[in-house]
């Protein structure tokens, strides 16, 4: 089912598929997560990235991690058995405000705790012989105004990928495909990357999607899940007749996706697929009329993450569930160790903080 709607702006945007021996990920990036709230994000000229996340105060604190919300979850792809790192980097005031949950790969929930210096700090974990796969990392919200800011992963060994909760991309960074021409692409200072997408004047509206397989780009995509996705086109209709375009999702036909005269306004068309499945899908946008200016594609899943890939992969297979490390710390009250020291470790992961990754 597909329903399509038109706003005014477009999605945030977030960071794209990177891999390596380690990965960064900023924690305000999951803000767009269903679960999120009641987390907020909020400026800070100390953080990474200049924003942190927190249970702000007079919010209800669940002091046990069975909360639906307040969460995210961080997806990330290991590709050798390895020892991986998990470095929470927070700033915790005083003992009142010093605590979250976090479990990895479905396993029991673990709380840091009691540890207040009132400086930004690293609390970490290492899971030794994580199997290479999909990983997820949970991170749950307990006591309100404890400061998130990110997280670092490594691995020992192999490489580290992580998914996002949204990919954006440029339409222009399409036109080497081979079916691109007979778009062209044009400058535009108020386009998202400078640049855009359109089928000239010179050439002759494409009213059938039959007609040919050219004027046609594909966005490749890879879901951690089986989920309802949102896909934003940002676009631009300068007249009455140069205001749709043809988009399809993997092998079904065709839709004509089109809106009103906007003139030189960019504008969202979000359109809701339901049920996709985990793995590979590709989005196919091709020319209608002339004149209709293309500028980046988003895709959200509704829940799980997603992978932009420039060839189709299947995902590796999801690791067992993740016990505590050490027998002895009870599955819900043991602390995090504290560590200090930077991380950097080979392999590839899923981290689970109430939003998924890949």
């Amino acid at each position: 089912m597909m329903r399509t709607v038109m706003l005014g702006l477009s999605l945030l945007a977030t960071p794209m598929l990177a891999a390596n021996t380690s990965i960064t990920v900023e924690l305000e990036d999951y803000s767009i997560v269903p679960k999120f709230a009641p987390f907020v994000v909020r400026d800070d000229p100390s953080a990474s990235g200049g924003k942190v996340i927190e249970l702000p105060a007079g919010t209800a604190v669940v002091a046990q991690a069975v909360a639906t919300d307040r969460q995210l979850e961080i997806v990330f792809i290991t590709t050798e058995m390895a020892t991986v790192d998990i470095d929470v980097h927070c700033f915790f005031k005083d003992t009142s405000s010093d605590s979250f949950f976090y479990s990895l790969d479905g396993g029991s929930y673990t709380m840091q705790n009691d540890v207040a210096p009132a400086v930004w700090d690293v609390y970490g974990k290492s899971y030794t012989r994580i199997d290479p796969g999909v990983h997820r990392l949970v991170l749950k919200a307990r006591e309100t105004e404890a400061l998130m800011d990110k997280v670092v992963i490594g691995v020992s060994e192999g490489e580290i990928t992580y998914a996002v909760p949204k990919i954006t991309v440029e339409l222009e960074s399409l036109s080497s495909q081979s079916s691109f021409a007979p778009f062209v692409t044009e400058s535009n200072a108020n386009a998202t990357g400078g640049e855009y997408i359109v089928l000239p004047s010179s050439v002759p509206a494409q009213l059938d999607p039959a007609q040919g397989g050219d004027g046609q780009v594909e966005v490749v995509f890879i879901l951690t899940d089986t989920t309802d996705i949102l896909i934003d086109f940002r676009v631009s209709f300068p007249t009455d007749t140069s205001r749709s375009f043809f988009y399809k999702v993997d092998g079904e036909y065709f839709q004509t996706l089109s809106g009103n005269q906007t003139g030189d306004a960019w504008v969202s068309l979000v359109s809701n697929f339901a049920s996709l499945g985990e793995g590979a899908h590709s989005i196919y946008i091709k020319a209608r009329e002339t004149g209709v200016k293309l500028d980046s594609i988003a895709v959200l899943p509704v829940t799980g993450a997603v992978f932009l890939r420039s060839d189709k992969m299947s995902l590796p297979p999801t690791p067992q569930p993740v016990a505590p490390e050490d027998p002895s710390l009870p599955p819900v009250e043991s602390a995090l160790q504290h560590s200090i020291s930077p991380i950097c470790v080979l392999g590839l992961t899923v981290l689970c903080i109430g939003a998924v990754l890949f």
